[in-house]
């Protein structure tokens, strides 16, 4: 006979102990471009299993699916240029430098759209917004044809934030694209009507320059634009420098700065400082010039993000160089303080434009003649420039010593040294163009 157990009492409620189910696990973050599974990783599967046939039949599949993709990309540009472009105005084949190679332009109502003359793909879109003038600028001397000219329409940069990391090369890049660049005055352009005007490609700068409704400025050898840069050497409107290994033509207008070649428009709102000083010893023969840009894009969100895009000008002249920092001083700076307070007047901020009008006035007033009682040299003390009698204790200190780099920081900074000294009790605590780092 079985004999059964008599069922045990349930334990007491204090016993017990309740648990709630485990939260689910966190999903875990998954690049887009590297899933752990799916249709990628099934495709790579297939590929390590392989045999010869099987591999060639999935080459042939794949090339066209790679094809498939890429024309998705150009319809997506296409049908993304034709609402920025508006109505088209006209069409025509160019030579371009800056996006580089044969093109064909469409002009618009809103922008200037450059594709590939092959298939349309979309090469660069130039929106009129973000034009600041249209620049005819010498050839280099490695230029060919020997005659040719570029036509640069220089622009800031309006391209959206990238979906990629933000470095600062890719900023750095962005400032080169943000301009297009057309080779004119040569055998192409001058044969090369312009549709629907009547003129060439050789002579399109004013139309397009009205068309964009920008100053049309040349900055061609023997030209008289009041806001561009004179060599004090060759009465050229350049300067020879260097921009990473590449050797071209330097120019210095009132909107920003002019790289040819590679070509580069640094406009002068987003400058953020220049360094421009003598390099190496005192006995150097040239000096750099170093530009420090604002980010075009907002990085605030970043973990660590990456430095300002910078460009350094070498090999500048030595000669040149008090005429390069009163040009940036006398007329480059002042500019970009006018379009800043231009562009927050535009965004609605006149408490800020009042303050920086109150700081630039401070500052006027804040260069003594005597500067005792300051460690800092302004760029009137430098050797380059110190046409005054006064001699003060740091031009002695510097005396037979190299030079150092002169810093643009600010608009303020710029103005304390543009202007005429004031009495030394009338003098604030604002900051002057420093030496060095000082």
């Amino acid at each position: 006979m079985e004999v059964v157990a008599p069922p045990t009492a349930p334990p007491a409620a204090t016993d017990m102990k309740i648990t709630s189910p485990a939260p689910p696990a966190p999903p875990k973050s998954v690049s887009p471009e590297k899933p752990i599974n799916g249709p990628l990783a099934a495709l790579k599967q297939l590929v390590a299993t392989a045999d010869a046939d099987q591999a060639q039949t999935l080459s042939t599949e794949l090339k066209a699916l790679v094809k498939q993709c890429e024309q998705r990309i150009v319809d997506a540009r296409k049908a993304a240029s034709e609402t920025n472009l508006g109505e088209v105005r006209w069409t025509c084949d160019a030579t371009c430098l800056q996006p580089r190679g044969k093109a064909t332009l469409r002009v618009g109502d809103h922008a200037i759209v450059v594709v590939n003359p092959k298939d349309g793909a979309v090469k660069g879109e130039f929106p009129f917004m973000s034009m600041k003038a249209a620049f005819t600028l010498p050839p280099t001397e490695k230029s060919q044809p020997s005659e040719a000219a570029t036509l640069l329409l220089a622009a800031s940069v309006t391209t959206p934030k990238p979906a990629t990391k933000i470095t600062s090369k890719l900023m750095q890049d962005a400032f080169k694209k943000a301009s297009l660049a057309l080779t004119v005055n040569d055998k192409y352009s001058k044969a090369t009507p312009c549709p629907g005007t009547t003129t060439t490609l050789a002579n399109v700068a004013p139309h397009l320059a009205s068309l964009t409704k920008v100053a049309n400025r040349s900055l061609l050898k023997g030209g008289k634009d009041p806001m561009s840069f004179k060599s004090a050497i060759s009465s050229l409107p350049y300067v020879k420098a260097t921009l990473g290994a590449a050797q071209g033509n330097l120019h210095l207008v009132d909107l920003g700065i002019l790289f040819l070649k590679p070509l580069v428009f640094l406009p002068c709102e987003a400058i953020a400082s220049i360094d421009c000083g003598r390099a190496g010893a005192g006995n150097c023969s040239s000096f750099d010039l170093m530009v420090e840009m604002e980010r075009p894009w907002d990085t605030s969100d970043d973990d660590k993000p990456a430095k300002p895009p910078a460009f350094e000008f070498s090999n500048i002249r030595k000669d040149e160089l008090e005429g390069v920092q009163k040009f940036i001083r006398d007329v480059l700076l002042p500019c970009r303080a006018k379009l800043r307070r231009e562009l927050a007047e535009k965004k609605g901020e006149p408490q800020a434009i009042e303050e920086d009008s109150d700081d630039e006035d401070d500052d006027y007033e804040a260069q003594s003649s005597s500067d005792e009682d300051s460690d800092d040299s302004s760029l009137e003390d430098s050797e380059a420039g110190d046409d005054r009698g006064d001699e003060t204790e740091s031009n002695d200190e510097r005396e037979g010593s190299a030079e150092e780099p002169i810093t643009f920081e600010s608009d303020d900074e710029a103005a304390a040294a543009r202007d005429e000294p004031a009495s030394p009790s009338s003098e604030p605590a604002a900051k002057k163009l420093r030496a060095g780092s000082q």
